[in-house]
């Protein structure tokens, strides 16, 4: 099925984060199955965006919690089909009502815009190339989960977009005092703010600023923070918008 003509270099931060923001009523405050939760998330994504959606159930997860992952299907896009793009919604397996609160709803609704954002400059980096495959990181860390890990956040299409994702953190904090913002990135503050990308990161590489791939992540955080105040990264549509 050939796709339908969709404009993504439209979306910013603040519309993906409106586009989720409209089932608030539905959701924050209403004790609900996971099922029907999922639901009303699917259904309100899809009415805006022409995406796919996925509901995953996680053992190991925190309870009460949703997290909200992503995935570009460079194969699907290259052959011109429609929804390359996935959002994955995973559920602890253990739940069976979820009650979100305003704050927790809030923190979802950037999570999303940010895995949106994060699939789009994925979509950017295949299209440019031409779908080339690039050769990725290789770790040589001992044990092997940190290897793997390494391997995912050292490759570059990794650090290009979870540089994005980290400069809307970085303006989230600091808003554009650039200064703080530098202090911060060759600090180690990050580790009271667990939940943030720069601090999986940092922890991923031993919290070794000196390590290839982080100098190179910060390179690329400073390049996107005057993008990351307009909630775009990219200036232009080029290989976005086809």
């Amino acid at each position: 099925m050939k796709r339908q003509a969709f404009d993504w270099s439209k979306l910013d931060r603040y519309t993906l984060i409106s586009v989720l923001n409209g089932a608030r009523k539905e959701i924050v405050g209403q004790k609900l199955l996971i099922e029907d939760l999922h639901k009303i998330l699917s259904h309100q994504v899809k009415k805006h965006l022409p995406i796919k959606t996925k509901m995953i159930r996680n053992p190991g997860q925190e309870e009460r919690e949703i997290y909200i992952g992503g995935c570009y299907y460079g194969h699907y896009d290259e052959n011109q089909t429609n929804r390359f793009i996935e959002i994955i919604f995973s559920y602890c397996l253990f739940d069976k009502f979820l009650k979100i609160s305003q704050s927790k709803w809030n923190r979802m609704c950037s999570v999303f815009a940010d895995t949106i954002l994060h699939e789009i400059i994925h979509m950017r980096q295949y299209r440019t190339r031409r779908w080339k495959i690039l050769p990725g990181y290789e770790s040589m860390a001992h044990l092997a989960k940190q290897r793997k890990d390494q391997n995912y956040y050292g490759h570059p299409d990794e650090i290009g977009a979870y540089a994005f994702n980290i400069a809307c953190e970085m303006y989230d904090r600091f808003g554009t005092n650039y200064q703080m913002i530098k202090r911060y990135l060759n600090s180690n503050q990050c580790v009271r703010h667990k939940r943030t990308n720069y601090f999986r990161y940092l922890k991923t590489f031993d919290m070794n600023h000196s390590h290839r791939v982080i100098k190179k992540l910060k390179k690329k955080v400073t390049y996107y923070l005057p993008y990351a105040e307009f909630g775009k990264p990219f200036k232009t549509s080029d290989h976005i918008n086809y």
